[in-house]
């Protein structure tokens, strides 16, 4: 008998010597998928695992899959966990709490045996309920895709086999299996998507089924074909040091905007979420600032450079100067040397990747002091004549909390003097009138 069953494990892309992981509940479809792995010769190993969410019936469970196993005479491993338990410490649903535990323990055997593959029973129908739930939730083209097939390891050979043509494969195989008694639970959203809105969807349109499998086939050529497409601007916008070369996506279609920025978002463990995703592409588009993910991690661009960072401030500093010294800050050495106006300008010009800051020297009072911002730090610069607070300056700026932490700021009696990066306070900047300079150059320490 060649069943759509025994078509679909055959079609999984497994070999029989392969050894296959598969996931058994007892229930009609993955009793049917073991069925089908032992009788077209295939590997097996079983996992099972008790959620503990039914009391003596998820025991009962656990012992007709052990029974099954021993007739069938393939390997049986068992764990047993608290799901409810789980979902309340990593405050998810049960569902969630009790796919992350399946997954992981498949994961585990699949290692410790040796198999290949890790299969689970998952069926067209299933693929369905998947995508509606998805819909009801506002999702994008690639949550429409569904269950794939194949993700690294992890075959879903049920996924082109109907739940009737399980439920006959079992009669006409006279495989036994248990009906969970939650699965009629209209507590759980899944249970809601099968139960009330297939069938109304079906009794619009008796092929409903079929017909949402088909489209999620079809979205998934087209979801392949924008992963190609960003995988490839993802990859030329990597810059040596970890940072991202923004400026290319300004001639970029928004579909691959947004799904650099979903990539973004995921490789650097900030977690996907629509409302990050249409932050971070505003951000690509502007010529500085800054952005917080809610699990610390933080964005910041600067001239179309996007970096992706933690929030982590530089300790305050503070150092007495004077011509000579070198003082060793969290941004990098700076040392501070006297010089006439001629020979400040022939040193820029010949060390001209450092970053210096000038002052007129004889228009410094008192000692001077190198340290990092304060509160209430106010500042003239000598290039706009306006008086501003450095918080604001620094946030408008882009800077990074280290930045904004760790950039030197040079004081005399007076108060305020000099900010790297933004130049020497009005009346103390280095003019025509200028004799001797007081020049601070900065080797940055690169983050």
């Amino acid at each position: 008998m060649n069943h759509p069953c025994e078509q679909a494990v055959r079609q999984s892309g497994a070999k029989p010597c392969d050894g296959v992981v598969v996931g058994v509940s007892g229930g009609a479809d993955s009793s049917a998928l073991l069925h089908a792995l032992v009788r077209c010769g295939y590997r097996v190993t079983v996992c099972h695992v008790n959620h503990c969410l039914r009391g003596e019936e998820s025991d009962a469970d656990a012992r007709f899959v052990k029974e099954r196993c021993k007739a069938y005479d393939v390997p049986y491993f068992e764990r047993c966990a608290d799901v409810f338990k789980l979902a309340k410490k990593q405050k998810c649903t049960v569902e969630e709490a009790g796919r992350l535990v399946r997954y992981l323990f498949f994961e585990e055997i699949r290692q410790k045996t040796g198999a290949k593959f890790i299969m689970t029973a998952h069926t067209k129908n299933d693929q369905v309920e998947t995508v509606l739930y998805r819909m009801a939730r506002g999702t994008g083209l690639h949550g429409l895709c569904g269950i794939p097939k194949k993700r690294g390891v992890i075959l879903r050979p049920f996924l082109s086999v109907t739940r009737e043509e399980i439920e006959a494969y079992c009669r006409d195989e006279q495989i036994e299996y248990r009906t969970d008694s939650t699965n009629e639970m209209t507590v759980y959203a899944r249970n809601r998507v099968r139960h009330t809105v297939i069938p109304a969807l079906c009794a619009v349109h008796p092929g409903a089924v079929q017909a949402i499998a088909r489209m999620t086939q079809s979205l998934s050529i087209d979801d392949d074909y924008f992963s190609f497409q960003t995988a490839k601007r993802l990859a030329a916008m990597r810059m040596a040091n970890g940072k991202y070369d923004c400026r290319s996506l300004a001639h970029e279609h928004p579909a691959i905007v947004r799904r650099t920025a979903l990539a973004i978002l995921n490789e650097t463990g900030a977690g996907e979420s629509e409302i990050l995703c249409e932050r971070l592409c505003a951000l690509f588009s502007m010529a500085s600032g800054s952005l917080t993910a809610q699990n610390g991690v933080c964005f910041f661009i600067r001239r179309g450079v996007l970096t992706a960072g933690e929030c982590t401030p530089a300790s305050p500093y503070a150092v007495r100067m004077s011509p000579g010294m070198t003082a060793n800050t969290p941004y990098g050495a700076v040392r501070c040397e006297k010089m006439t106006r001629a020979d400040a300008d022939v040193y820029q010009k010949v060390y001209k990747n450092l970053l210096y800051l000038a002052l007129d020297y004889d228009t410094i009072k008192g000692q001077i002091t190198l340290r990092s911002r304060i509160d209430g730090d106010r500042f003239c610069s000598a290039k706009t004549g306006v008086t501003r607070k450095i918080k604001k300056l620094f946030s408008e700026s882009g800077f990074t909390p280290f930045e904004k932490s760790a950039v030197p700021i040079v004081c005399d009696e007076t108060g305020v003097i000099g900010v790297v990066g933004f130049g020497a306070k009005k009346g103390m900047e280095v003019s025509g009138d200028t004799t001797n300079v007081l020049l601070f150059i900065i080797d940055k320490t690169e983050e």
